[in-house]
């Protein structure tokens, strides 16, 4: 497990701007933590004039992996009369670099497409954290 302590320096911030902003920051990194699959046992604010402090508790190391599903193309579409591929087929498969082997096909809601299930690795937390950092210093009134 991870933790995780951001402290902002600032100018002085006048009395009625900071607890907004603090509240703003909290829910940012909710979030943003929720959208990349890391969950956090809790987020905890302090703050002064001079300093806004987020202290995060409880991520993990490295985002979970996850499985996806991809549609690709129609049947129609993928195969020729000879059922041969196409290039619709071929650019499916290049795109998210594909063996015709994890091609598969299903119905669908307009008929039979092609699909391929992949692995999405999780990120290391502190990656996913110092983008997040730069984005909320960006988005902070």
């Amino acid at each position: 497990m991870v933790d995780f302590l951001l402290e902002l320096g600032t100018e002085e911030i006048p009395a009625g701007y900071i607890k907004p902003a603090v509240e703003q920051g909290q829910i940012f990194l909710q979030e943003h933590l929720s959208e990349n699959r890391l969950k956090s046992t809790n987020i905890k604010t302090y703050y002064t004039p001079r300093r806004l402090v987020f202290f995060v508790t409880g991520l993990p190391d490295v985002q979970p992996d996850v499985t996806k599903e991809i549609t690709g193309p129609p049947v129609s579409v993928a195969f020729d009369k000879d059922n041969k591929p196409t290039p619709a087929y071929e650019g499916f498969a290049r795109k998210f670099n594909l063996k015709p082997a994890d091609i598969k096909i299903k119905d669908g809601p307009k008929g039979k497409v092609c699909y391929a299930t992949t692995l999405i690795k999780g990120e290391k937390t502190e990656q996913i954290l110092s983008e997040a950092v730069a984005e909320l210093i960006r988005k902070l009134p």
